[in-house]
């Protein structure tokens, strides 16, 4: 878990070393979203592993599950859930396991699929 600060961001120049990473430091002088401070979507995010092993420029960034402003709003490649459903998934995780979402297109979310 992380705290996200004023300092952080995720890279989304795919002509930048750090492409699909986040960072923390100054503001970037490459294309960035910044991680902090943003609506409620961002209150509680976690990150993915897409496009990072290995980093494929131009292939996708800043692709993170996160709480949605509404049902019907969409994301720009993100996955997004109720509040509700992010802190079940919270509840359910642990870090120490190196867990891993299965994402569907399912409506209710069961922490126990198994």
């Amino acid at each position: 878990y992380r705290q996200l600060t004023s300092r952080d961001f995720w890279i989304d120049s795919a002509h930048s070393p750090l492409y699909n990473m986040w960072f923390s430091g100054e503001i970037p002088q490459v294309s960035h979203e910044v991680l902090h401070n943003l609506p409620i979507r961002y209150e509680v995010v976690l990150t993915t592993l897409y496009n990072t092993h290995p980093i494929i420029p131009e292939k996708g960034s800043a692709i993170f599950i996160h709480i949605w402003l509404s049902p019907s709003t969409p994301t720009s490649g993100c996955v997004s859930v109720s509040r509700e459903d992010m802190l079940k998934i919270l509840a359910w995780i642990d870090p120490s396991k190196s867990p891993m979402l299965e994402v569907s297109s399912h409506q209710n979310f069961n922490p126990n699929p198994y």
